[in-house]
């Protein structure tokens, strides 16, 4: 139930001519963790999008370990899976670290966040690639697709389609979690969230999820939601926070 809503107006000006400019939202930060050297826990992300595609921007905390996968959960649509219980993808280092699934059959549970139910995995390798699975349990992954990944210094950009991920309009939820060791599917608790354990193959617990672009809003007598240039929504459901942003990006 909504219990509170704060409303943040933000002015952007753009002057580059990328249909994608960065930097466009605010940044999520890392949780400060640093047990895979902070890349993650140290570093920020942030989305923009033209309506159809959407850029990812990481600014990396710290030297990246070449062994390491960072994943994303995304959350698009209705239905989806609460847990990487049922993942049994493990043919790759791309796969089993979306899957939390050694190649030697041990299980790295992730469970997400209340009201969180992941559709789609985003899986980043340094200078490696980017891939994009849609998630399946019990089952191969029905879809795999390459994604535009570029890395610049410490800064790395990832690009997909908001149709790729069935996503309604712009809006799509996210976790992330650092898969180690070569991609075997144990777990770092570097992440854009907080998380629950202790990491390796023990049980890890995302505390609360990230949201993009604004869904849907019931229409509260007391709120009245507008965009100019840019628009920050965040709000607590049940005491967990979960932060929404929203910009207008030339197409």
């Amino acid at each position: 139930m909504l219990k509170s809503v704060i409303v943040v107006f933000t002015f952007v000006f753009l002057a580059s001519i990328d249909p994608l400019p960065a930097a466009v939202s605010p940044p999520y930060y890392g949780n400060g963790v640093s047990d895979m050297s902070g890349f993650v826990g140290n570093g920020n992300l942030s989305f923009s999008d033209n309506g159809s595609r959407v850029r990812g921007t990481f600014n990396l905390g710290s030297a990246f370990t070449p062994q390491d996968y960072l994943v994303f959960y995304i959350d698009s649509r209705p239905g989806g899976f609460a847990d990487t219980s049922g993942f049994i993808e493990n043919g790759n280092p791309f796969k089993a670290s979306a899957s939390g699934l050694s190649y030697s059959g041990v299980r790295s549970l992730a469970t997400f966040a209340p009201g969180f139910t992941a559709d789609y995995a985003i899986v980043l390798q340094h200078q490696s690639s980017a891939f994009l699975f849609e998630l399946a349990a019990g089952t191969e992954f029905p879809m795999q697709k390459t994604l535009v990944f570029n890395e610049v210094g410490n800064t790395w950009t990832f690009d997909f389609y908001l149709s790729d991920v069935g996503a309604s309009g712009n809006h799509f939820d996210f976790q992330s979690v650092v898969a180690r060791s070569f991609g075997n599917g144990s777990h770092s608790l570097e992440s854009f969230e907080t998380l629950q354990g202790t990491g390796g193959f023990n049980p890890i617990t995302f505390d609360y999820f990230n949201s993009y672009g604004v869904e849907p809003v019931p229409e509260p007598a007391n709120v009245a939601l507008a965009v100019f240039g840019g628009l920050g929504v965040l709000w607590s459901v049940g005491g967990k926070v979960r932060q929404v942003w929203a910009r207008k990006v030339p197409n």
